[in-house]
């Protein structure tokens, strides 16, 4: 970008600037308000076509604002900025790589003892997990969308795995007779 040249001043009487600072000289000889040299923010005219924004008129709404069912639906207006732009993309893409949220549904289909187990660590064993970077309730969801694979090794390695972890976490550790505190 080439750098600006010349106070404002001499730009808007369209002659050359000598750059004097602080005031040009040209400004001081003509006894004119040196502008100077910042940047400095313009709005395009009313009738600048290259610089504005045009668009064609919106039709007469107001008539309709009586009787809103009669509004079409182009008309609506909601107030957003680039980042509810950039948030939705980013959560669109995230929603369409994640998986969705596990089948509990097929709980009834495990025996008695694993259904207990498995809700337990559903709702709160989860909760202790360590994560970096995302949430546990994330966490959990993925690994009780794997375990729920149990037609696979590691769907059903992982599914008693999460089995474990859940009755550690309740119990505790038990060694000759004696319980070792849980970390619950």
């Amino acid at each position: 970008m080439k750098a600006r040249k010349g106070c404002w001043t001499c730009a808007a009487r369209k002659i050359q600037c000598d750059e004097s600072r602080p005031t040009c000289k040209k400004c001081a000889r003509s006894q004119i308000k040196c502008q100077g040299y910042e940047s400095r923010l313009s709005w395009p005219k009313n009738n600048d076509t290259k610089r504005a924004i045009v668009g064609h008129d919106a039709p007469q709404v107001i008539a309709l604002l009586d009787d809103p069912s009669q509004i079409p639906s182009s008309l609506f207006f909601i107030n957003t900025g680039w980042h509810d732009v950039e948030l939705y993309r980013y959560l669109s893409l995230r929603i369409d790589s994640v998986p969705s949220s596990p089948d509990l549904w097929k709980l009834r289909e495990l025996h008695a003892g694993h259904t207990d187990s498995f809700q337990y660590f559903y709702e709160i064993a989860h909760l202790s997990l360590v994560t970096f970077g995302v949430t546990t309730s994330q966490i959990r969801n993925e690994l009780v969308t794997m375990a729920m694979a149990r037609d696979t090794s590691p769907g059903l390695a992982l599914f008693y795995a999460l089995l474990a972890y859940s009755s550690l976490h309740r119990n505790g550790l038990i060694s000759s007779g004696s319980i070792i505190p849980s970390f619950a």
